[in-house]
């Protein structure tokens, strides 16, 4: 049997006290990351509503990641109403950016 260990535990919880701290104190980075926590539910229920919240937060700031990651979200109306154009735009601020695979989906999305 596989058991995670009670301190690796209490660590992740602390990692996620500490992220949730970052993220209501604007921290770009600490959004991010537990915006990808609640997507994949690691170590918090999973809601993807609740990490659309915080990926816009983030992208609002300039993060790249949460600016494409949220574009994915919008194009297929994941935890968000579906907005092509929405995706669209988030997608053109990354690549603007220089995030690969906001390009990427950008000239696939327009061609």
């Amino acid at each position: 049997v596989d058991a995670v260990p009670d301190g690796a535990a209490q660590d992740e919880r602390r990692v996620v006290e500490l992220w949730e701290l970052a993220a209501r104190n604007g921290h770009a980075g600490a959004q991010f990351s537990m915006g990808a926590k609640y997507n994949r539910g690691d170590g918090v229920p999973q809601d993807p509503r609740k990490a659309a919240q915080l990926w816009e937060l983030a992208a609002a700031q300039g993060h790249t990641a949460a600016q494409f990651n949220l574009g994915v979200m919008f194009y297929n109306g994941d935890g968000v109403e579906e907005d092509v154009e929405r995706a669209e735009e988030l997608w053109e601020k990354a690549a603007l950016q220089g995030h690969a695979d906001a390009a990427k989906y950008l000239s696939m999305l327009r061609s």
